[in-house]
C-alpha cells in the first residue's frame, strides 16, 4: 500500500514549491535540490512538488514539475492534486502501475476541466512526475517538461516531448478532428497551443471539441534502477529550449563536484546556466539524488 505522509507545505521564494518542513530538512538536503525563477516572463506559472518519502518506512518518493500556461490555475491544481490522485489509484491495488498512473492523470484532468468550466478558466499545464523506490523508477509526462537520467555520466532521456508536429501526435490530433498550423514560430494545435498534451486547456478538449485535440493521457516510462544511476533531472522547457540533455547533465555534475554533492546548488546552477543561455521562459528544476534514495531505501 502507498500512503502519503502529512507534510506541511510552504511557498519558497522564487520556487513556488510544495515541499517538506522541519524534521525532514536533513533528508531533503541529501535527497534533492530545487530551483526556480520567473526569468523574463511577466508572471511565474511554474510549480513543483518534492516528497522524498510516501510511506512511513520511506520506501517510495514522488517528484513533479508543472509548467503552466494561460495562468497559474492548472499548475496549482496539479501541484495540489496530481500526486494524491496517482497514489489513491495505486492504493487500490491490482493492474499495471502504468494504468494507475494514467487513471491518476485522467482523474486530475477531469476534475480540473470541471472546475475550469464552472469558473471560466482557460489555463493549462504540462506535467512530468517521477515515482521511485530502490528498484524501480516510473516517469510520466504530458507536454514538454522533461525527465533526464544521469547514468554513469551520460544523459538518458526518460520522456519524449509532446509537440504538435511529432508524427504520432499529429496523426492523433487529426484523427480527433483537429488540426495544427504554424503560428508565431511554432506548430500549434488549433493555431493556439504549442503542446499536444496537457492538463486543462478546456477549449481544445471535449465537450468544446468532439474529441480531445489536446490529450490529458500521459506517456509512461518504466526504468529499472542500477548502481550506475546517479541523479534524475526534472525540468520545464525553460531549460530544454536552450540546453541539450547532455549539457544539463554536465552542468549538474560540474556543480556537484564544486560543492561536494550539494544538490540545491546543482539545481541552482542548472537554472542559472539556462538563464545565462538566454532562456526567455520561467525556469524550474528538480535534481534528485538517486544514490541518497538508494541508501535510504536499503537501510
Amino acid at each position: 500500500m502507498f500512503r502519503i505522509k502529512n507534510y506541511a507545505t510552504s511557498a519558497l521564494i522564487c520556487a513556488y514549491s510544495l515541499s517538506l518542513s522541519g524534521s525532514e530538512s536533513q533528508l531533503k538536503a541529501e535527497s534533492y535540490g530545487v530551483a526556480s525563477m520567473q526569468g523574463h516572463r511577466p508572471t511565474m506559472e511554474d510549480r513543483h512538488i518534492a516528497m522524498p518519502s510516501i510511506e512511513d518506512n520511506e520506501i517510495f518518493s514522488f517528484y513533479g514539475v508543472y509548467d503552466g500556461h494561460g495562468g497559474t490555475e492548472a499548475s496549482n491544481f496539479c501541484a495540489e492534486h496530481l500526486h494524491t490522485n496517482i497514489i489513491e489509484e495505486l492504493n487500490k491495488g491490482g493492474g499495471l502501475i502504468s494504468d494507475t498512473f494514467i487513471k491518476g492523470f485522467e482523474k486530475t484532468d477531469e476534475a480540473f476541466i470541471k472546475k475550469a468550466t464552472d469558473e471560466n478558466i482557460h489555463s493549462g499545464s504540462t506535467a512530468v512526475v517521477a515515482l521511485m523506490n530502490k528498484d524501480l523508477l516510473m516517469v510520466a509526462n504530458l507536454g514538454d517538461s522533461r525527465a533526464v537520467l544521469c547514468r554513469n555520466g551520460c544523459a538518458v532521456p526518460l520522456s519524449i516531448d509532446h509537440k504538435p508536429k511529432r508524427e504520432d501526435e499529429e496523426e492523433r490530433i487529426k484523427a480527433a478532428g483537429g488540426y495544427i498550423t504554424r503560428c508565431d514560430g511554432a506548430w500549434r494545435v488549433g493555431g493556439i497551443l504549442a503542446l499536444s498534451r496537457a492538463i486543462g486547456d478546456t477549449h481544445l478538449k471535449r465537450p468544446v471539441t468532439l474529441e480531445d485535440w489536446v490529450s490529458g493521457v500521459p506517456e509512461i516510462k518504466k526504468h529499472l534502477r542500477s548502481e550506475l544511476d546517479q541523479f534524475l533531472i526534472l525540468a520545464c522547457d525553460g531549460v530544454w529550449d536552450v540546453m541539450t540533455d547532455q549539457a544539463a547533465v554536465y552542468t549538474v555534475k560540474k556543480a556537484l563536484l564544486e560543492k561536494q554533492g550539494d544538490f540545491t546548488y546543482a539545481a541552482e546552477e542548472l537554472r542559472d546556466e539556462a538563464f545565462r543561455r538566454r532562456s526567455w521562459d520561467n525556469i524550474s528544476v528538480v535534481v534528485i539524488n538517486l544514490k541518497a534514495h538508494q541508501t535510504a531505501n536499503e537501510e
